[in-house]
């Protein structure tokens, strides 16, 4: 996946072309799609320049039951290698945003705690609510059942088959917190934004999807399965490379096909720069 414009680069500089084409090619690196890749069972790697990249501290077979050391030491080394050249999670979130975590039902429990950790610890965010779990210390709980909410209509290109008007009742938190993140199964980051919604049908859940993460795009998700977390800015890479892990085609899901089209990033796994693991070594 990550290897093309690295072999690229050294390709023409080979063959003496080095000042157009090399701007060119590293702006393509710069701008693809950057996530973090973490299986339980990863003991370190290198990066194409040769830096070095850390192994979990306890790797476990991707069967294995983890305790919750094991799976923060994996959501911070995804969360670490999980952005592009401006940075990732810690730069995505400022010190004084309100931020929105939507934790699905199906997610680990233990993921949004330990995103909440990492901003502590960092002195980012000011402001926290948790949709879709509670009882977190010092969290404010959006309970989406009796949300006050906003009718808004879609802005752009409306998506859902069953709601061709593209107006929705949406959660007021949705459009006034400064930052969302999206944490959920593999692949599942975007449809998770299906919990803001009010009703709908279960045929139409792509074309909702894709209209409610409109109103407010995450900026950053998380999404953990089968002992893999994957984490990144780009909640379209992210879901394709989850699909990936999972041994699905990223480009035949409804949802990620229509978030590619309305532009909100790449839907193809494989030309997504994926950092620690690769795809490959965890799908057999």
């Amino acid at each position: 996946m990550r290897r093309r414009n690295f072999f690229l680069m050294g390709a023409l500089a080979v063959y003496g072309q080095k000042p157009r084409e090399w701007v060119t090619a590293t702006a393509s690196r710069d701008t693809a799609p950057r996530v973090g890749l973490i299986p339980s069972t990863f003991t370190g790697g290198e990066e194409m320049d040769g830096k070095k990249i850390r192994g979990l501290v306890k790797p476990a077979a991707l069967t294995a039951t983890l305790t919750a050391a094991q799976v923060d030491d994996m959501l911070r080394l995804a969360v670490e290698l999980g952005g592009g050249r401006r940075g990732g999670l810690v730069t995505a979130i400022g010190r004084e945003d309100w931020v929105l975590i939507l934790a699905a039902p199906g997610a680990d429990p233990r993921l949004a705690p330990g995103v909440l950790r990492i901003l502590r610890e960092r002195g980012l965010g000011k402001r926290f609510m948790v949709a879709g779990m509670a009882g977190l210390a010092g969290v404010e709980t959006l309970d989406l059942t009796a949300a006050q909410r906003l009718e808004m209509p879609v802005e752009g290109r409306v998506f859902s088959r069953r709601n061709p008007t593209g107006v929705y009742r949406i959660p007021r938190a949705l459009r006034e917190c400064d930052k969302v993140i999206s944490i959920a199964g593999l692949g599942r980051t975007m449809t998770n934004y299906l919990g803001f919604a009010e009703g709908g049908a279960a045929d139409d859940e792509s074309g909702r999807a894709v209209d409610l993460f409109g109103f407010h795009p995450a900026e950053y998700a998380i999404g953990m399965g089968r002992n893999v977390i994957v984490a990144g800015t780009n909640a379209t890479a992210v879901d394709a490379v989850g699909l990936a892990v999972l041994g699905e085609d990223s480009t035949a899901a409804a949802h990620l096909e229509r978030a590619a089209q309305r532009g909100d990033g790449n839907n193809d796994a494989s030309s997504i720069w994926t950092r620690g693991a690769e795809v490959d070594s965890i799908v057999k």
